[in-house]
């Protein structure tokens, strides 16, 4: 089920303007790097995975049938 995916999305990230947040520290990754692996700060429990959350989030809007950009 597409839906499943964004909140799959929304558990882990938050959309603030042009930058996605990991929801557990709090870093941020503006829209421009969106390409780069995103980097969690030191204490975070997901520092070890560096996905591309913008990615996941185009996939997940793209199965929905929705673009934002």
């Amino acid at each position: 089920m597409p839906s499943s995916d964004l909140e799959d999305w929304n558990r882990h990230w938050r959309l603030l303007d042009d930058n996605v947040r990991c929801r557990n520290c709090h870093a941020e990754q503006p829209a421009h790097m969106r390409a780069e692996p995103f980097e969690h700060l030191p204490s975070c429990p997901y520092r070890n995975y560096s996905g591309l959350p913008w990615k996941q989030l185009d996939l997940a809007l793209h199965a929905t049938g929705v673009s934002w950009h």
